[in-house]
């Protein structure tokens, strides 16, 4: 028997993860909450007040049951306006998520993803088809929320991808999205209908015991976790000083080449938990001074430079330039400490006698390359402005 107050008590503590649905056998909908960090903070806020409701779904009792039944027998299936809400948000959601899900694997190659066709189709069709099968995901998880209706998902998969090619088709809507997402929901209300087994259903997935259904829960979080996270590194890009694209991902590995992050992992190498507590508590005592003092933008700048999100520091201290020179440093003096560097590094000119030897003198070569393209594309941009 599902208890109101811990419940409640679910909800006030974590129910942002949607602790409390996975506690009254509502999977489907605990699972959208912890994707959507509880709906987007509104969808956490209405539970308050449907709490009770549930409960009393979740406990079965015979007045919930015999009122039930007796909708499904009388009452058409009502499509309710709170759910087609939440079905437009989290198809576009899942949708633009999916939709980059090749992305990583062009970043990796380092080709350009609007110029490289697949298989053999344009990147644009295949991005099209992506969005319309994780919208008819989301809409199929939203329609199943709950033991009362259910849907269909081949319906949503197979009209949502005739669309996305459509609108693919149609110049004017290549980049209109908002079409499958209809298509979808519109595909609900056509076979939407009242589980008549609701009861037995309910009862099952509550048998199966929270170890089961956690594990089950935890695969599919696990793999929308990756989908996102592929999402976030390579489609997520912001603008560095010199006006220059990072992605994302860029800027993670940057910051991770970076001289702070060096510090701070050479730091904790030898470390006390005393220390550290210290450590942070002055790094925020600088930055809220900064704040104070400054505002937000410079100490977003004095972050960015910091972490060298763009690499730019790193790469001048590979070339053996000094990084706090950067702006007196032109592209000839660049080219003049990589030839240095590449000649004294290069796989052929060192005599390594060992396997990982040879292997230390190619990694060193492919970074002085890399700190060197880095340094170009930056030049580059700058002559171009």
């Amino acid at each position: 028997m599902a208890n109101i107050l811990f419940a409640y008590v679910l909800w006030m503590t974590t129910g942002l993860f949607g602790t409390h649905h996975f506690y009254l056998g509502r999977d489907n909908q605990a699972f959208l909450w912890c994707s959507s960090f509880g709906g987007w903070i509104v969808g956490w806020m209405r539970d308050f007040f449907m709490i009770p409701t549930y409960v009393d779904e979740a406990n079965l009792d015979d007045k919930t049951v015999q009122h039930q039944k007796h909708i499904i027998k009388d009452v058409k299936v009502k499509w309710g306006v709170s759910r087609m809400i939440a079905m437009w948000l989290f198809g576009n959601y899942f949708g633009y998520v999916t939709s980059e899900l090749f992305a990583g694997f062009y970043y990796v190659s380092k080709v350009p993803i609007d110029e490289v066709p697949v298989l053999p189709l344009h990147w644009e069709v295949v991005k099209a088809v992506l969005f319309s099968w994780g919208c008819a995901a989301a809409v199929y998880t939203t329609a199943n929320v709950g033991a009362y209706r259910f849907c269909n998902l081949r319906g949503l998969l197979l009209w949502g991808t005739v669309v996305s090619l459509v609108c693919v088709a149609l110049p004017d809507m290549r980049n209109e999205y908002w079409p499958i997402v209809v298509t979808c929901i519109v595909q609900y209300t056509r076979t939407v209908k009242w589980n008549p087994h609701f009861k037995t259903d309910a009862e099952t997935r509550l048998a199966r015991g929270c170890c089961r259904r956690g594990w089950a829960l935890s695969a599919k979080l696990c793999v929308f976790g990756l989908v996102l996270s592929n999402f976030a590194l390579f489609s997520i890009s912001f603008h560095g000083d010199d006006g220059e694209t990072i992605v994302l991902a860029d800027a993670v590995k940057n910051m991770w080449k970076s001289p702070f992050a060096q510090e701070v992992r050479a730091f904790l190498k030898d470390v006390k938990i005393g220390n550290i507590y210290s450590g942070c508590r002055d790094f925020y005592n600088r930055l809220y001074e900064t704040l104070q003092d400054k505002g937000w933008e410079h100490v977003w700048k004095e972050l960015a430079e910091m972490f060298d999100t763009d690499g730019v520091r790193h790469s001048f201290g590979v070339l053996g330039l000094d990084p706090n020179k950067e702006h007196e440093y032109t592209l000839k003096d660049v080219k003049k400490a990589h030839r240095k560097l590449a000649l004294v590094h290069h796989p052929d000119k060192v005599k390594a006698k060992t396997p990982e030897a040879t292997k230390e003198a190619e990694e060193k070569f492919r970074e002085i390359q890399e700190a060197y393209e880095q340094l170009q594309k930056l030049y580059k941009h700058k002559s171009s402005k």
